[in-house]
């Protein structure tokens, strides 16, 4: 194999990667989408996501939580060693949050899992602080 052919299959490669990452991406957004939809209106609910990387094999997992009842409402995750890994709904991670990594399977979902609890957290600890006045409150006055 020349040179030429050899930069010509380097770079096809790249280009696969690239679109089968750009799938895998908006897959992403789609799930995240669709979640946040099912489960709006809820100041209770939030929606959070965790990752871990690994040698061969990786987890993206996406989980609806609500905080006040500690119970995971939605769970779905994408696991594999490829870029054609697809989102499915992960029916083990429901119910109490509080034991949901013990009930994740695989080291990466579990990592994933524990990534979204933090995740949560950090939500939660944000909401309580910084909640919005309400509209129907007093009305502002500029000052003089």
């Amino acid at each position: 194999m020349d040179t030429g052919r050899f930069a010509l299959f380097l770079l096809g490669a790249l280009l696969l990667s690239g679109l089968f990452s750009y799938f895998q991406q908006r897959a992403y957004t789609g799930v995240t989408r669709r979640l946040a939809q099912q489960f709006a209106g809820n100041s209770t609910h939030v929606l959070v996501s965790g990752r871990s990387k690994g040698i061969l094999r990786g987890a993206v997992v996406v989980l609806v939580i609500d905080t006040s009842a500690r119970e995971v409402l939605a769970a779905e995750a994408m696991v594999g060693r490829s870029v054609l890994a697809k989102f499915r709904v992960r029916a083990e991670l429901l119910g109490s949050s509080v034991t949901v990594v013990e009930r994740a399977t695989g080291k990466s979902v579990k990592k994933a899992v524990q990534g979204c609890l933090e995740q949560a957290e950090i939500v939660r600890r944000k909401g309580a602080g910084n909640r919005a006045p309400s509209r129907s409150g007093p009305a502002r006055t500029e000052p003089a």
